[in-house]
């Protein structure tokens, strides 16, 4: 189906047509007015509780640059009306749909989506040396970080989906919306429930464990009773250190992080996929719908998790942005083996396809665990139970991983296409309702 662009003034179509009640369209509009309305109204909530508090401090004497110098204050709630916004084309497509619009454009508007696409990349660039500079004064960060953090954070993902369906069919306006805001919303609230109660479940067997040995209870006791009376921070950190470095508690991190959060984001992210069951998908439309979440997914995390303050705003942002080509890449493979599944109702390929994507997405999670827990012990000098050349290991795989999942993006339109040779053929009016 060819892609199509907003109209600047969509018109009713003819009064004489009928169609019936489009509900999915009705859902799809209900979903996206709610979800925008709590993202604006948590993010307006937490930036006027920080006015508040800045307001109460320079009352009572104290310098504006001391006070508001965290730019993570403003940054996350920003970042969440951004969010929310993002949600309006969900609203007005599924609006459009209901309503019967005809929705066309100038040929130019979608010649400058293109080239808009095309160089974001180079503006993300842009942005983040601009935000690089403006971090390290506490006043321009706190006025200018805010709206540069959303550039850096969403246009390098605008670049790698470009990038990798350029070449696929384009689903249409109000799919694509749909699925970009399933994954920018429903999954991230569906993955953190899970994620907490996962938390949760290993808090209660470790809490049943511990009391089955009265030896590690006491001892917890006694850090408990040191850590009470403590206020020095220096004597504190060196009571937790022996603790957090220790071989249990990196394997307990390791885990969690590298095994259960990927078994758990793996099964949620292509929620936008999951929604579309039963509509016939082709695979190279399951792959693209794969992306679109992905997308929305790795745009939310960067948004709301890279929003460190101060030098290290420039360093998080970029790898926010390289660890989006895990969310998009498996995310899309997910959305692959499901469409695949379903048409062929063979479910091999989904299992093979959905462990690589937990085990890209568990080996890049292990790596950053790894290579923390190299990285504090030379911090705080404290001797680590792991060999200072595990921190080169882990960022020379790092690199040929991230390097060979950007490789896998940019040619997936090589890859995809020859992957469906064996699949049986679909009609063109069965692929027009599939992209509709």
């Amino acid at each position: 189906m060819s892609e199509t662009v907003l109209a600047e003034n969509p018109t009713p179509a003819p009064a004489s047509k009928t169609t019936r009640f489009h509900w999915p369209s009705a859902i799809q509009l209900g979903l996206s007015i709610l979800a925008a309305l709590l993202l604006w109204s948590y993010a307006l909530f937490t930036l006027l509780a920080e006015v508040i508090r800045i307001t109460g401090q320079t009352n009572a004497g104290s310098d504006f640059g001391q006070i508001a110098n965290d730019a993570s204050s403003f940054v996350r709630p920003v970042g969440i009306i951004f969010a929310g916004i993002l949600l309006i084309p969900s609203a007005f497509f599924s609006l459009a749909r209901l309503l019967d619009w005809q929705i066309a454009g100038p040929a130019w508007l979608k010649k400058a989506g293109q080239t808009f696409q095309a160089t974001s990349i180079l503006l993300a660039a842009v942005a983040v040396a601009i935000g690089f500079f403006v971090s390290q004064h506490e006043l321009l960060a706190t006025i200018f970080l805010p709206l540069l953090h959303i550039l850096a954070a969403s246009l390098p993902i605008v670049w790698l989906v470009w990038l990798a369906y350029r070449k696929q069919p384009k689903p249409s306006p109000q799919r694509f919306w749909g699925i970009f805001g399933s994954g920018l919303v429903l999954g991230p609230g569906l993955i953190l429930i899970a994620e907490l109660t996962a938390l949760l479940l290993i808090v209660v067997l470790s809490v049943l464990y511990i009391t089955l040995q009265p030896g590690l209870a006491e001892e917890i006791n006694q850090l408990g009773l040191l850590l009470e009376n403590t206020q020095n921070p220096d004597r504190i950190l060196s009571l937790l250190l022996p603790h957090m470095l220790s071989p249990g508690a990196i394997l307990g991190m390791l885990g969690f992080i590298a095994v259960i959060v990927p078994l758990i984001e793996e099964l949620i992210k292509p929620i936008g996929v999951w929604l579309l069951a039963g509509r016939k998908l082709t695979p190279q439309a399951g792959f693209v719908a794969g992306l679109i979440s992905g997308a929305g997914y790795a745009l939310f995390e960067n948004l709301t998790l890279a929003t460190t303050g101060g030098d290290q705003w420039a360093l998080v942002i970029s790898i926010r942005a390289i660890t989006s080509l895990i969310h998009i890449f498996t995310t899309g493979l997910t959305g692959w083996a499901l469409a695949t599944a379903w048409q062929k109702r063979i479910y091999f390929k989904l299992g093979l396809a959905y462990l690589a994507a937990v085990i890209i997405h568990g080996l890049w999670n292990g790596l950053l665990v790894l290579a923390g827990f190299t990285i504090l012990p030379i911090v705080f000098d404290y001797e680590s139970v792991l060999p200072p050349y595990m921190l080169g290991i882990s960022g020379i795989t790092l690199a040929v991983l991230a390097l060979g999942l950007f490789a896998m993006i940019a040619f997936s339109g090589r890859i995809v296409r020859p992957a469906l040779s064996d699949l049986p053929t679909v009609s063109p009016e069965t692929a027009k309702q599939a992209s509709s």
